[in-house]
């Protein structure tokens, strides 16, 4: 069982190390940033759902109070 999580703690450690090392690299110059239009038209909409469900969150739990009240 300790071997199991080791190995999951040494891929995790290692992903997070890579990311950082490219990170870095990018920030230098030295490595070029890929550009995914797909993902970021994607980002978008998410983004503009979670708006959307935040607003219709806080309206129902109004409608839900003044229903009580």
């Amino acid at each position: 069982m300790s071997t199991m999580v080791d190995s999951k703690i040494g891929k995790t450690f290692q992903r997070s190390v890579g990311r950082a090392k490219e990170k870095i690299l990018q920030n230098l110059g030295k490595v070029d940033r890929t550009a995914d239009e797909i993902l970021d038209d994607h980002i978008t909409n998410f983004s503009k759902q979670q708006y959307a469900a935040t607003r219709l969150q806080k309206e129902l739990n109004n409608y839900i109070r003044c229903i009580r009240g």
